[in-house]
Order: structure tokens, then sequence, then C-alpha cells
């Protein structure tokens, strides 16, 4: 019989285990078997978490950067030097000499004789100085030779040239590279010679010849100072930003005349929209006796040209009638002349122009003919290169008061327009209505405070002063000015 190899013997427990399984019929044998089972099936997951490792930081020492102050103070290593006299440290550490009856000892002792060395303390560094260059001796244009330095490279700043006591020079790279020259002699031209012939000379000789300044015509001179000063004109108004100018404004007033075109007009000036140079008056002085025989300066300011309306660049000088006219200049703080005062007003004014009549018609009151005749106003005190500011007569008309406006009410009186050997082309005149108005007839603002030898007066009481209205009227006193202008003020 052959023996049962371990292959089969394991097969048939196998199969004997799995029969009795199958044939088993205890509870408890079923509860234990159902356990295990559940344990076979669902096998136990093991999780294993690794924990990452921190990095390995090496610590090092903070060192705070040196400033430049530091640096300046830190100390430099000097190799120090022995001198060949004095022991050395290591020379004076020696062992015991081994006797006969000393002991044997490796411990070194220290002759008291051998003293250290001094360790001299370290010097702060010195600032580090750029190393000398070979000197070079230089001429200069003043004088002597100077001593310089030869520079290391260009600079561009030119440093300070003036030696200190006891100091070297400092460099001049600027003066040896663009030496001074020495200044040219003005070259005398011949009398006669035309400006080409003076250009063609002066390249010759490589000179120029400096060219006189223009002469440019100043402002009238004040005969007293500080009068007409800003306190007079404070009742005009201040030109707004979006005010038009002179020739935008005449366009929309080039179809209307008369009392609807200075109704227009009146709103612009009590508005503001004044030129700022005729904010700048001008002194003039009427001299004369009084009612004693005692002499009197009376100082009236007045405004250096006729009222207008824009800016000082573009503006247009306005006529208007005698109602708009008096209640304009009464809300702006002014007045309206008189014939006297026109007369002054011509005598001392710095820039005379010739009149310039237009061709009589009845276009002469229309806006078109009052704009063309400021054209050529302008044109004139441009070919006299005057300033704006300064004093201009003989351009215009005046409208004036008079005691003829009493007399005659509901006139206009205008006089001026004087001719260049002082006579007035328009006598005192009241043909003209009350709301007749121009290209010839001009607004001349008055303040209405004068000077009496230097004091401050109003100048409606001078006018009607028995004693002083002679210096400023050829007509003597006005008979009651205050209501004359109120009068004429009125619709």
């Amino acid at each position: 019989m052959k023996p049962i190899t371990p292959v089969l013997a394991l097969g048939s427990v196998m199969l004997v285990s799995s029969c009795a399984l199958l044939l088993g019929t205890g509870t408890g044998s079923n509860t234990a078997d159902k356990a295990s089972s559940a344990r076979i099936k669902a096998p136990t997951r093991v999780r294993v978490a690794f924990q990452k490792p921190a990095p390995i930081r090496l610590s090092q020492p903070e060192v705070a950067p040196l400033t430049t102050a530091a640096r300046a103070t830190k100390p430099v290593k000097k190799e120090i030097t022995r001198p060949a006299h004095r022991p050395s440290v290591l020379a004076a550490i020696q062992p015991a000499p081994a006797g006969p009856g000393a002991a044997t000892s490796a411990t070194p002792t220290l002759t008291p004789s051998a003293a250290p060395p001094a360790i001299p303390a370290a010097k702060p560094a010195t600032p580090l100085r750029p190393r000398p260059r070979p000197i070079i001796a230089r001429a200069t244009p003043t004088g002597p030779a100077t001593v310089i330095p030869k520079p290391r490279a260009l600079a561009l700043a030119t440093p300070d040239v003036t030696p200190k006591a006891g100091s070297r020079p400092k460099p001049r790279i600027l003066a040896r590279l663009f030496p001074a020259r020495k200044p040219a002699k003005p070259v005398e031209h011949k009398a006669g010679q035309t400006p080409l012939q003076r250009g063609k000379t002066e390249a010759k000789t490589g000179t120029i010849t400096p060219t006189p300044p223009r002469p440019v015509r100043q402002a009238s001179s004040r005969p007293v100072s500080g009068l007409c000063g800003p306190q007079l004109v404070r009742g005009i108004p201040r030109r707004g930003l979006g005010a038009p100018s002179g020739s935008r404004f005449i366009k929309t007033v080039m179809d209307l005349r008369g009392p609807a075109r200075d109704r227009v007009v009146e709103r612009q000036l009590l508005a503001g929209n004044i030129p700022s140079f005729l904010s700048d008056l001008r002194p003039v002085t009427l001299r004369g006796l009084d009612a004693t025989g005692a002499p009197v300066a009376i100082t009236i300011c007045v405004a250096p040209d006729y009222l207008s309306v824009g800016n000082n660049r573009d503006f247009v000088r306005v006529p208007m009638g005698l109602p708009a006219a008096v209640e304009v200049t009464r809300k702006l703080g002014f007045m309206l002349p008189t014939t006297k005062m026109v007369d002054a007003i011509y005598r001392q004014a710095a820039l005379h122009l010739a009149p310039s009549p237009m061709q009589a018609s009845r276009q002469m009151s229309s806006t078109a003919y009052l704009w063309t005749h400021n054209k050529t106003v302008n044109a004139q005190i441009a070919n006299a290169h005057a300033p704006l500011d300064e004093l201009v007569a003989g351009q215009k008309k005046d409208l004036v008061l008079s005691n003829a406006l009493t007399r005659t009410p509901g006139r206009v009186a205008i006089y001026g327009w004087h001719r260049k050997n002082g006579k007035a082309i328009q006598p005192l005149s009241t043909v003209h209505g009350q709301n007749y108005a121009d290209y010839s007839h001009g607004i001349r603002l008055v303040a209405k405070t004068a000077f009496v030898n230097g004091r401050p007066r109003a100048l409606k009481s001078l006018l009607a002063n028995p004693k002083l209205a002679s210096v400023i009227s050829k007509e003597g006193p006005l008979k009651r000015p205050l209501r004359l202008v109120a009068r004429l003020a009125m619709r």
C-alpha cells in the first residue's frame, strides 16, 4: 500500500472541514461561525500618518548694517610690530627649571620680571583723500601764473576758485577749458552808415556794438503823488470771467441805436465789464485864485481814456445819451467834467491825438460808425507806442456839466475835440436832444473827490462854492449841481 502524500492529506482535511460546517446545527456554533465570517469579510484598515519633518534652520547672528558715520569711525586693523628689545609674552612664559631637588612639573610659570607689552589703541580711520596729482602752473587772464592740481576727470560744476589762506587752490576746470575773453571794444561806426554797413563792419572785427534800448513813452508824471489812489474807484465792480469782449459785444448791438442801445450798454458797465486800465486814474491840476486873491490848486482825478466796454486787449468806447451817462457815472462813483476841466485834461495829457472826423450823415449815430471810429483811434494809439494807462486826449468830444442844461432842459451839452494847437473843434453846444449820441461823443470819468491844496473835498461842493468854482468852471458856480445831476439822471 502506497503512502498518502501531504497534498492529498491536506485536501481531505479541508473537505472534511467544509462538510462539518455545512452539516452543523447548533446555535452557538452558528453564531460563532457568523462572527468569524464577518471578521474575515471586513478586513481592518490601518492608516499610517507620516508627519513632514520641520526644516532645520541654522541661527545666524543678526548684524546691523553699518551707517556712513559708523564706517568712518570703524577701527582699522593694523599689524603690530614687536620691537627687538622687548621680550615676547610667550618668551616670558617658561617651564620651571628641573633641578636636582625640584619636582618635575609640566605647569609653566610666569617670570615676574617679564611684563607683557602694552598694545597701542587703534586710532579712528581718517576719511579717504584723493591721491595728489602732478602740479601744473597756468597763467590766468587777469593775473600771474597760478599753481593748480591736474584734475582726474571733468567736473560739471564749477568749484569755488577763491583760495583760502594757507591752503592749496581748488581746481578751476571750467576756467581752464573755457578761458575768459577780454571784453570786446565797441566799434566806432562812421556817420551815415546804414544798418547793413554796420553789420559788415562788426563781422570783420568780430565784435558787436550794443544796441541802445528803444525809448518807451512812460505814463504822465503825477504832480501830487498818492492822491488818485484805488480808494476812488471802489464803485467800479469787478469784471466777470464770462464778460464779453468789445468786438463780441458790438455785434449784439449792431442794429441798435439811441436809448435801446444805451440800456444794453448801461447793463454791461454796471456789471463791471470795463477795462481795468480805466481804474488807474490820472491827476489833473487846475490853478487859480479864489475870491480873496489867494492862489489855489485844485487836483481832480480822471480816467486815462473814455468809458469803454470790454477788456484791456479788446474794448470799444461807447457813447451814450445824457440821462444814461449821468446814471452810469453816478452809480460808479464819478461825475462828468466841465468845459474848463476838459481844456486842462487836454493840456496835461501825455498823448495828444488828432481829431479824425467821419462823413456827416444820418448814420453818424449808428453802431457801425462808432465801431469804425473806435478802430481808427486804436490805430493812432498803437502808432504812438503809448501804454494803455497813459492819459490820452483829443480823440472825442466830451459830455459836460453846464448851467446851459438848466436853461434848456431836455438837451445834451457837448464840448471839446481839440486840435493839435489846443483849440476845440466843438464849442459848448446844446443843439441835440438829451438822448442823442454819435460816434464822436465820449464819457470821461471824473472822481467825486477833489483835492484843494492837497486836502480832499467833494467835487459837487466845489462846483457850487462861489469862492472856488471859478478855478474849475468857466461859468462860475453851477446852480444847484446836486439837483441838476439828479434831474438829468431821470428818464
